[in-house]
């Protein structure tokens, strides 16, 4: 399996673990709930890789940061939570990794 498989089998288990976590919560709520999610994505992540990939800045000339990047496998990863608001992060965040050519 590979690095990438296994952030995104994790990340479902992660979501399985925590209940209510497909409903629509409101602002505050939801950031909280968002950063507690990610928290344990990442925790498990790094526990079962050995490998901190969350957070990765691939870009030097900008401050964007994508969820995960897998450099061996050369694959970002985006956890996007609200794609029933109308401006959510994924846009934003997938320029951000755009240009690989900076790294």
């Amino acid at each position: 399996m590979t690095k990438t498989q296994t952030i995104y089998n994790l990340a479902q288990c992660v979501a399985d673990e925590l209940p209510d976590m497909f409903l629509k919560k409101c602002p505050g709520v939801g950031n909280n709930f968002t950063n507690l999610y990610m928290y344990r994505l990442n925790e498990t992540a790094v526990n079962a890789l050995g490998k901190y990939y969350a957070e990765q800045k691939i870009c030097e000339p900008t401050v964007e940061c994508v969820d995960s990047y897998v450099p061996e496998e050369s694959t970002i990863i985006e956890v996007e939570l609200s794609l029933y608001n109308v401006h959510t992060n994924l846009d934003r965040d997938m320029s951000a990794g755009a240009n690989l050519s900076c790294r």
